[in-house]
């Protein structure tokens, strides 16, 4: 249930208990953490804390990225 967005319209409060744990995580140093797609079930989300972490593969275009809200 903690995946699963809260029921309110502003944007920056919507995930805002996912966002707490993965701060958590990232205080106990973390780098990241995979976990289930809610939208999926075949899928996995990646949360990296720091973009530098990683190198697309995709080009740009194709790519979905969700802005921070922390």
């Amino acid at each position: 249930e903690i995946f699963k967005p809260v029921e309110k319209a502003d944007k920056k409060t919507k995930y805002l208990p996912f966002q707490c744990l993965a701060q958590y995580f990232q205080s106990l140093g973390y780098d990241g953490i995979i976990y289930k797609s809610t939208v999926y079930d075949m899928g996995k989300n990646i949360v990296l804390f720091d973009k530098q972490y990683a190198t697309p593969c995709l080009p740009v275009e194709k790519m979905k990225v969700e802005k921070d809200y922390i």
